[in-house]
């Protein structure tokens, strides 16, 4: 279990993933783990202010929308968008939860990048908690390189075959982060 937020949240993720603060200043409403492995995948969580259910589609294509953006995205698509169980997010169940999740992908360059280099296609997985007695959105994402994906992914069956399986590491360590996230001290929302 990883200690999130001071302790106020917990979750399950892998060993082999690290905390991004050791190496740069991360906000206060984020936490930022890099994985060291070959998939070399980014799970950002963030604490949001709720956002209203959009009439067309779930509150995570919202904040996977606001992802694009803040990552200058040249090109933006998404590949599912839909609920997520009680199951799924069942170590909030007794915080009056709801869960969306949305995947997708996104043409961005690396930051320090010009507009004319070459941009990467990143695949986006957001699975959105909202806890509404706090009026928060917990953000949980995962930002996963598709160095094998030459051209833009408009579906999901467009994935090279040699990125399918950092898809499906990262759909596991995100679900597996998601199920398990427990809030322990419920203070961190009346902190002033």
């Amino acid at each position: 279990m990883v200690q999130l937020f001071d302790g106020a949240f917990r979750a399950e993720l892998p060993g082999n993933f690290l905390n991004a603060s050791a190496l740069r200043q991360i906000p206060d409403n984020q936490e930022v783990f890099l994985q060291d492995s070959k998939e070399n995948l980014t799970l950002i969580l963030e604490l949001l202010e709720q956002v209203e259910k959009p009439q067309d589609a779930t509150v995570a294509k919202f904040h996977f929308d606001s992802i694009a953006y803040d990552n200058d995205a040249s090109e933006s698509i998404i590949w599912k968008d839909t609920d997520l169980s009680q199951e799924d997010i069942a170590g909030l169940n007794n915080e009056r939860a709801i869960g969306t999740c949305t995947f997708g992908c996104q043409k961005v360059f690396e930051k320090g990048k010009k507009m004319t280099d070459v941009a990467s296609n990143v695949a986006v997985l957001v699975h959105v908690i909202t806890l509404q007695e706090f009026e928060t959105d917990v953000v949980c994402s995962v930002n996963i390189p598709l160095s094998q994906t030459l051209s833009f992914p408009k579906r999901l069956a467009d994935v090279s075959p040699a990125d399918e399986a950092a898809l499906q590491t990262a759909n596991q360590i995100l679900s597996q982060f998601t199920h398990s996230l427990v809030l322990v001290d419920r203070s961190l929302f009346f902190a002033a």
